[in-house]
């Protein structure tokens, strides 16, 4: 397990901090981070851009901190500005935001945010959701000054889902051995101690996907994730242009944009519901959907570690097939 965790940190990209290895999807460690950083009546800022960061801060709510928000449009980023006014007027126990918001496809700059609390509120702690974009992008664990970081078995390792790991840097560990909350499998400073003795876990992990995570880092290891995220910059183009030519749109500005999800709205008329479990049923292609009101009309398309270009290509034939044929279905109801 030693050896996974040292592989976690050169992902993570820290000397100092833990990763905590817990059989959990990745709201267990949104609760984690909860109950062992935060108490009743303390002031967060939440950064909301769409579903998954408005469930941290529902989170934290319903923990009875004071959380101010600043909300912002599906397919949009935060502004930078509203961030600093709010630091620069108010002091916050903890920022929490979600790095990429896989709900729109928005990838948040956390590098910016760094700066600004770095500038603005040093003893803030910087709590980033980073599970959808740690393998595609560089975190930057301690350069940036992260407190916590998430990651999990079934986004960019490619393996089953239910194992998750959090990074904590020292200052989050030492924080939570003050916080006064009712914790147990949660608890920081069990994981912490049952490491540093015993280099293991201190509940029973979920081992099969414990060792496919392992074999997972050592594959990223040694083809490197430079090239792992070259290749995915490669499927990720060209599924861009190619779902264009079809009609598709891609509103995400370029800048905010990653790797491991291209998120489209249909053309007028087209039913992705419809389109997604025709590709499932028939050729064993699956897409995800948009979220909630746009779940008929987005998609929302995944680019593993695993996906090839060949793989890509496929989706493209048979999505091309499958509005060819709506067509001509159509001309003969007319």
């Amino acid at each position: 397990m030693s050896e996974t965790v040292e592989m976690l940190k050169d992902l993570f990209q820290t000397k100092t901090a833990l990763p905590m290895i817990m059989t959990c999807s990745a709201t267990g460690l949104l609760e984690a981070t909860i109950v062992n950083l935060l108490e009743k009546n303390d002031k967060v800022l939440s950064i909301v851009n769409g579903d998954f960061s408005n469930r941290f801060k529902i989170m934290a709510q319903q923990m009875g901190c004071n959380v101010d928000t600043l909300e912002y449009q599906d397919g949009t980023t935060f502004n930078i500005r509203d961030v600093n006014k709010a630091l620069k007027n108010n002091e916050y126990k903890a920022l929490i935001v979600t790095w990429h918001e896989t709900s729109t496809g928005v990838l948040n700059d956390i590098h910016a945010l760094s700066k600004s609390l770095k500038k603005f509120a040093p003893n803030t702690l910087f709590i980033v959701d980073s599970v959808s974009a740690i393998i595609n992008h560089d975190l930057n664990f301690d350069k940036n000054n992260i407190d916590i970081a998430f990651a999990t078995s079934g986004k960019g390792f490619s393996v089953m889902p239910g194992l998750s790991v959090l990074c904590a840097s020292h200052r989050a560990i030492e924080e939570s051995k003050r916080n006064k909350n009712y914790k147990f499998y949660f608890d920081f400073s069990k994981y912490e101690s049952y490491y540093n003795d015993f280099k293991s876990t201190p509940f029973t992990p979920a081992s099969s996907i414990l060792m496919a995570m392992h074999a997972s880092l050592v594959i990223m290891k040694n083809e490197t994730i430079e090239e792992i995220r070259r290749k995915k910059e490669v499927i990720y183009n060209y599924l861009d242009k190619e779902f264009s030519k079809m009609g598709f749109e891609n509103k995400i500005e370029y800048q905010n944009r990653t790797l491991g999800l291209l998120v489209v709205d249909a053309p007028e008329g087209i039913e992705t519901i419809k389109l997604r479990n025709t590709l499932d049923y028939k050729h064993n292609i699956y897409m995800e959907l948009g979220r909630l009101s746009k779940r008929n009309s987005q998609l929302r398309i995944g680019i593993s570690n695993t996906i090839t270009l060949d793989d890509a290509k496929n989706l493209v034939m048979e999505t091309k097939n499958y509005l060819n044929e709506l067509k001509k279905n159509k001309k003969k109801e007319e």
